[in-house]
């Protein structure tokens, strides 16, 4: 009898230490889960803020570009002999004065991208850096981010083109840029002015039909009206000789 006792005594002891101690991991499991929720939400925040910083620099960068590149097509001539030397002089030298809007830091970066670079097409970067800061900050896409890049790099070089190859004069070569100057040079070389020229407007048809499915349905009813008034000339000459005749 007394072992049966002493048996049962300790199968008790041993459900209630069974008992206790699903009670003591369930007390610890909320424990060590909760310093991973902190940092999930600590690395989610600094994610979030991070993209919202780069998403404002962004932003910064369209707005301070615009207004710089704006300011260039007014102010290029003045301040050319200026940036074209070395920019740490001018930067230094609290002597020479730009007339840029935005000073000389101004002067310098469209000297860059608009006259060393792609001419006036270089305000396309305006709208690649608004379409970036928007997404990144607000979560809010204004074009389709991928089309915009491919559509930009296109644009960068056709504009960029067809203005150095229009616009060759001193006063209007910031137009294309050097970029537009010198693969006119090189296009000139190869197919000559008047084979530059049909490959460009060719070119820019080849562009509309593929991007935005154009069908020059203006074309089409140009050379219609001229075709109804030719019909209709004719109609009326084939009337007047019939009538000489009949007379």
């Amino acid at each position: 009898m007394t072992e049966k006792k002493n048996i049962t005594k300790n199968t008790l002891k041993e459900k209630q230490a069974e008992t206790t101690g699903t009670e003591e991991t369930k007390e610890k499991e909320p424990k060590t889960k909760e310093p991973r929720q902190k940092k999930e939400k600590k690395q989610f925040t600094l994610d979030s803020r991070f993209f919202r910083v780069t998403g404002l620099i962004f932003i910064l960068l369209s707005v301070y570009f615009l207004i710089a590149f704006s300011s260039y097509i007014f102010t290029w001539d003045v301040d050319f002999d200026k940036v074209k030397g070395s920019w740490l002089s001018l930067m230094t030298d609290n002597n020479v004065k730009v007339e840029n809007w935005l000073g000389k830091f101004g002067a310098v970066i469209s000297h860059i991208f608009i006259y060393n670079g792609f001419g006036v097409a270089s305000f396309l970067f305006v709208l690649i850096f608004l379409t970036i800061g928007l997404k990144l900050f607000i979560q809010v896409s204004m074009f389709n981010l991928k089309k915009l890049l491919g559509l930009s790099f296109f644009l960068l070089i056709m504009i960029s083109v067809i203005l150095g190859h229009f616009f060759v004069k001193d006063d209007f070569l910031f137009l294309g840029g050097v970029f537009g100057y010198q693969s006119n040079l090189w296009l000139n070389g190869v197919f000559g002015n008047i084979g530059t020229t049909f490959l460009l407007v060719f070119s820019v048809f080849i562009f509309f039909v593929v991007v935005f499915n154009s069908s020059f349905s203006w074309m089409k009813s140009i050379f219609m009206a001229k075709a109804e008034g030719a019909e209709a000339t004719e109609i009326e000459e084939t009337a007047e000789t019939t009538e000489l005749k009949n007379v």
